[in-house]
């Protein structure tokens, strides 16, 4: 009968975190080490058995990173950041420089600041992420002179009731106009297999295509306290244009 063939000691386990491992690690190191704090070969060994190491040395640098702060009992944090994955090549503050040294106008996308400031494109996205950079956004605004904000400040003004509350604008309808263009540069139609249409349209240019402008009223929307009725608020929407009959050509 041939001899069963010994079992090989299981890796750590996946679904054990490594934070608790560690935690027993420095249990059994503590409890076994010398005055001044030195590991024995046999307590090595039984702390990788145990928690399944298959290098004394793991275990020596575990206890060397976290022996003065565990034996102390002034309180430590495991910790794995910066011991593991790929060095970052630039460091925040040569990101920082680099950057700075970049004319705003040249920031306005991840490729032009990767190509004046030297810095691959993949590495800016990275370091966006990590929240190193920050998008903002410009946009343009009224140039208001002292009048106009003059006159804005008294709108605001008027619109304040004797209470110091503002007006809730139940009674205030507001008129303006807007433009419609008569058909659009590109139309989209669904057709049949079977159907042949003819979808050529044309106009002396694209950029002055026939508009119609329509009058709008509108105010506030409400609800009819007594029905419950709900209006959207609109009044009117009226278009300014003239109806005449077709002329023939002939």
């Amino acid at each position: 009968m041939s001899k069963a063939a010994p079992l090989i000691p299981p890796r750590p386990a996946h679904d054990v975190p490594w934070k608790m491992r560690h935690s027993g690690v420095l249990a059994m190191c503590a409890r076994g080490c010398d005055k001044h704090g030195r590991l024995n070969k046999a307590l090595l060994q039984a702390i990788c058995e145990k928690y399944n190491y298959k290098r004394p040395q793991s275990v020596r640098e575990i206890w060397r990173k976290y022996k003065d702060a565990f034996l102390s009992g002034d309180g430590f944090r495991i910790n794995r950041s910066g011991t593991s994955g790929r060095k970052h090549k630039y460091t925040a503050d040569g990101l920082v420089q680099a950057i700075r040294n970049v004319p705003l106008v040249k920031r306005r996308t991840l490729r032009s600041l990767s190509y004046h400031a030297n810095i691959p494109r993949s590495t800016l996205h990275n370091y966006l992420r990590r929240g190193l950079l920050k998008r903002a956004t410009s946009s343009i605004k009224p140039a208001l002179k002292q009048a106009n904000i003059q006159r804005r400040l008294n709108y605001c003004r008027a619109k304040v009731e004797a209470d110091g509350n503002f007006n809730d604008l139940m009674y205030d309808v507001h008129v303006d106009e807007k433009w419609f263009f008569v058909q659009q540069i590109d139309e989209k139609y669904y057709l049949l297999p079977d159907e042949d249409v003819d979808l050529y349209r044309s106009c002396k240019h694209k950029s002055h295509i026939e508009k119609v402008m329509f009058g709008a009223a509108v105010a506030r929307p409400r609800t009819n306290p007594l029905t419950g009725e709900v209006w959207d608020g609109k009044i009117h929407l009226h278009p300014f244009i003239e109806y005449e009959y077709a002329q023939r050509s002939s």
